[in-house]
């Protein structure tokens, strides 16, 4: 049986695809499963990593991009399709999974055409432009939030929740009752500037007013002396790192997570971690905020807007979690949404399909 996973960008895609691809592997050991890719994506390094082959296609996005980009993009459909359909013919999958990004659309279209199995995962609580096209034409879509099954057919749509590591999902609960406490503070693969720039903001404040925490610190390659002098000159016991490649150890160690909204708050809320949430606002849909806005709703989150993301409103909202039982009244309510076996549902209902067609 051959696999091929359509995926791309920012690790919010790539991991889920992973994900599903090493379960996938382990259930059937005989399966192929190859990856197709962009050569600007995260892929290029975590897909041959993970000991997976990677086709790589050129396509770009349309909406939200300026007429220039726009007008590169259109140039590129054409080369686009022809790549995907030379990746199809050389790859012969039987199963066809896309998990958003714009490779997804032509592979996912062309797959669809040719009357192979394929699906769809949606990861965040507002569907992408990719997946509403492609949705119309899979023979099945995947949910991670159930926010978004309302966007999809109905007959073809189903909450599975988001696809999680298992070293994720083995990750112990924080011990609350321990006088050390750590914050661990990420903004996605690439960093965030606006969240950097806050917590250095926040470090003498929480200095002042004697508030100790320990921290570790993915900034992104641009902000990483930056903040590590921070932290140096204030005293803080802080481990700083431009990318953290052992994200279940950096969740093991934490306490209290500072983060953006990507489809990962699944993943924070799995380890029963409560987070902080400052939605990137310039993401497609704003589907950041929607995300965030499903933890925040659980009770599992605060959510900081970008706009208004501080030291002061960071330092709010750290004391406000470390208050009395709050953290393990946020602990218990992130994994409210922890779903287990979201790669097994998946899974089955291909190989389900796959055995329909056969």
């Amino acid at each position: 049986m051959r696999m091929l996973m359509a995926c791309g960008g920012t690790g919010g895609h790539i991991i889920p695809a992973l994900t599903v691809a090493q379960r996938f592997q382990q259930r059937v050991p005989n399966a192929e499963i190859s990856f197709v890719g962009t050569a600007k994506g995260m892929e290029v390094k975590l897909v041959p990593e993970a000991g997976f082959r990677l086709e790589l296609i050129s396509v770009e996005g349309v909406k939200g991009k300026s007429l220039a980009q726009r007008l590169k993009s259109l140039w590129l459909l054409p080369v686009s399709f022809l790549k995907a359909f030379q990746v199809l013919k050389k790859v012969k999958p039987d199963i066809v999974f896309g998990v958003g990004g714009y490779v997804s659309g032509p592979v996912l279209l062309l797959a669809s055409i040719q009357g192979k199995v394929t699906a769809i995962l949606e990861p965040n609580a507002i569907p992408g432009f990719s997946n509403k096209i492609l949705a119309r034409l899979v023979k099945k879509i995947f949910v991670a939030f159930r926010e978004a099954t309302s966007e999809f057919p109905a007959l073809k749509v189903i909450h599975s929740g988001n696809p999680i590591r298992q070293n994720i999902l083995a990750i112990a609960p924080p011990d609350f009752k321990s006088s050390s406490k750590t914050i661990l503070i990420f903004g996605g693969s690439q960093g965030a500037r606006r969240i950097n720039e806050a917590v250095v903001e926040m470090l003498p404040k929480l200095k002042a007013k004697n508030i100790s925490f320990s921290f570790i610190h993915q900034t992104g390659s641009n902000d990483f002396e930056k903040v590590k002098q921070a932290y140096l000159s204030n005293g803080f016991n802080a481990k700083v790192y431009p990318f953290i490649d052992k994200m279940d150890q950096a969740y093991q160690a934490s306490t209290i997570i500072i983060a953006r909204s990507g489809s990962s708050v699944l993943e924070i809320a799995a380890c029963g971690r409560p987070s902080i949430l400052v939605p990137y606002p310039f993401a497609a849909d704003d589907h950041q905020t929607a995300n965030a806005k499903v933890l925040q709703s659980a009770g599992a989150a605060i959510v900081i807007d970008d706009a208004f993301c501080s030291g002061q409103t960071l330092m709010d909202a750290v004391e406000t979690i470390n208050q009395g039982d709050t953290l393990k009244r946020m602990s218990q309510a992130a994994l409210s949404l922890r779903y287990e076996k979201s790669t097994d549902i998946i899974i089955n209902e291909m190989l389900a399909m796959e055995e329909r067609q056969s």
